[in-house]
């Protein structure tokens, strides 16, 4: 009598999500302790930014380690089937996710500056501060999206639906800042939202480049070129000009941007975009899992 194969201890989709969100966040408060990189460069109330690029460096490398392993161990599936990999015309995905980031923020920032009569614009950093805060940007977010939109997602997707695993992962992504400086019921909201965003980026384009792209795209312009707060983490030791001046339900006060109810608009808005988007328009896609 043959014998029947013996089940696999993690053969469930959703089993296997979990255990790489466990691992993975087990190795960010690792590395938290390990490295202690500091906000006081962020503020610009001194410091360097060599300890916090080093330990996202570190974690984007824990993140794509951990998925190669879950897809080649757990899977049987080739590193490329994360959809972040450089296949035809994948710059091209970054490129849309990008200019839909910024279009987002900026949208944002021009209904609160023209609500409160504030300047739009404020001093540009130095170069070599630019420089920093975009590297740090880059890879702040491809932490973010590997560990909320990446492996994870795909099991939550194969298991649950693509629905539910964006309502699971956009939940944890908002729980994941409700911890950061001055957040507040809606700035967690939002960034549910945000995530919600991200996801339908994910789920249209079945590759990574896009949710990267727009998550990039998102706080450069609101960090760098409305020198807004990013969730909270100010980037300048002078307070924000668009939030001087504004009703925090306006401006999402010392929060930033992010704490807006115009932003829940926004981002609304965008989700509904992109999910009715045709697809040849934002999705130009030759990748396959």
């Amino acid at each position: 009598m043959a014998q029947l194969p013996v089940p696999h201890p993690l053969g469930q989709p959703a089993l296997r999500a979990a255990c790489f969100f466990a691992f993975l966040y087990i190795g960010w408060m690792l590395f938290a302790g390990w490295i202690h990189p500091s906000a006081d460069w962020l503020a610009g109330t001194g410091g360097s930014p060599g300890a916090l690029l080093f330990y996202y460096l570190c974690l984007d490398g824990l993140a794509l380690g951990l998925s190669a392993a879950f897809l080649s161990g757990l899977d049987g599936r080739r590193f490329a089937a994360l959809g972040f990999w450089f296949f035809p015309r994948w710059w091209r995905q970054a490129a849309a996710g990008t200019a839909v980031g910024a279009a987002t923020i900026s949208l944002v920032a021009l209904v609160v500056a023209r609500g409160s009569g504030s300047p739009l614009f404020s001093a540009s950093p130095h170069p070599g501060r630019l420089a920093a805060l975009i590297t740090f940007f880059f890879l702040a977010a491809t932490f973010e999206e590997l560990m909320f939109r990446g492996y994870a997602w795909q099991r939550l997707a194969d298991s649950l639906g693509a629905v539910s695993a964006t309502l699971i992962s956009s939940l944890l992504f908002g729980l994941a800042h409700a911890a950061n400086p001055y957040a507040t019921l809606l700035s967690v909201g939002n960034t549910m939202l945000a995530g919600g965003l991200m996801c339908v980026a994910r789920a249209r384009s079945r590759a990574l480049w896009m949710p990267l792209g727009l998550h990039f795209g998102w706080n450069v312009f609101l960090g760098v070129v409305f020198q807004s707060p990013v969730s909270g983490l100010p980037l300048s030791s002078s307070p924000a000009h668009l939030a001087s001046s504004a009703p925090d339900w306006l401006a999402g006060g010392r929060y930033g941007l992010e704490g807006s109810v115009v932003l829940t608009l926004a981002a609304a808005v965008a989700i509904l975009a992109l999910a009715k988007c045709p697809r040849n328009l934002l999705f130009p896609f030759d990748f396959q899992e």
